[in-house]
């Protein structure tokens, strides 16, 4: 049995619909107020809708094999500069863990940023020192290192998978890709940066893939770089999406100063994921346009799933 936590959000939803492929038999834990959306479709899903200071509790009784700890708030916009709320992230996972190594659980996985490293002019390894700028790093390095010393002498095996910008179908947030998508939909400009920054862009579906990789392989552990090793300069993919969309002359790159906080190079070194053969398989092309199809309401279909048709927003 496999518990996801926070199985309900966008990168959560993409781990469980990896999970329900392979027929691994695992449970969703979410808030009683969750809106369950993304997981349409998945038949006899077992969702336990719990207040998190439960969530241990409930793992206890579920003894789960593997635990796969994706619940996070305030991923996006000002949210990353509250502080309250990303510490009280960190003290929600740290219980979770608790119970999970108190049981002995085989694997506990638990997911990280490129925020943690801070601004770097290379690529970045996964052993980089840390060097956060915002609350939200702040607290993914405490929150890390944390875990590191709950199960440094147990049996259960820890990982730690470091994202650098996931994106596709499922994503209706604050991030830059769906503000762009919605704006030009909505025939309006969209005002941007130089877009001279050098991001990395991995698709939903390769992120989950690495994910299941993971959870199937016993020698991952500790950091994994979870990302696409080939990076893309910004104003390219805002201009990719505004051609492929037919906008072109709404957006005005340049329009915005770059913030001076803000990373111009974030490209990871993937090596354990590269050691297991794992790469991603869709081009970046392929992916912005899957994206940008389903927000416009184009049925996308993935692992012989038909995903669920993008909420209102």
């Amino acid at each position: 049995m496999i518990v996801v936590t926070g199985g309900s959000g966008f990168l959560g939803s993409w781990i469980v619909r990896a999970l329900y492929k392979e027929s691994m038999p695992l449970v969703v834990l979410v808030r009683p107020d969750s809106d369950c959306w993304r997981l349409d479709g998945l038949e006899n899903i077992k969702i336990v809708r719990s207040e998190p200071p439960d969530w241990p509790k409930v793992i206890s009784e579920i003894k789960p094999r593997v635990v796969i700890a994706s619940d996070w708030e305030g991923v996006a916009g000002l949210d990353r500069g509250n502080r309250e709320m990303q510490f009280g992230n960190v003290s929600r996972s740290l219980a979770v863990a608790q119970a999970a190594r108190d049981m002995g659980v085989e694997a506990f996985i638990a997911f990280g940023s490129q925020a943690e490293i801070g601004p770097r002019p290379s690529p970045i390894n996964e052993d980089a020192d840390d060097g956060p700028n915002s609350p939200y790093g702040e607290s993914k390095v405490h929150l890390r290192r944390s875990l590191s010393a709950i199960f440094s002498e147990s049996k259960t095996r820890f990982v730690w998978g470091r994202i650098f910008s996931v994106y596709g179908p499922l994503d209706n947030g604050a991030g830059m890709l769906p503000s762009l998508i919605r704006t030009l939909r909505k025939e309006r400009s969209f005002d941007a940066t130089s877009g001279d920054q050098v991001w990395s862009y991995l698709y939903a579906a390769d992120f989950a893939a690495a994910v299941l990789r993971i959870i199937k392989e016993p020698d991952f552990s500790d950091i994994v770089n979870i990302g696409n090793p080939s990076g893309v300069p910004i104003k390219e993919v805002i201009n990719r999406v505004a051609q492929y969309m037919n906008r072109p002359e709404l957006v005005n790159i340049g329009a915005v100063d770059i913030d001076s906080l803000q990373s111009q190079y974030l490209i990871p070194v993937t090596s354990q994921l590269t050691t297991h053969l794992w790469e991603p398989a869709v081009t970046l092309d392929e992916g912005l346009r899957s994206t940008v199809d389903w927000f416009m309401g184009t049925p996308i279909t993935w692992n012989n799933q038909e995903l669920p048709l993008l909420k209102a927003d």
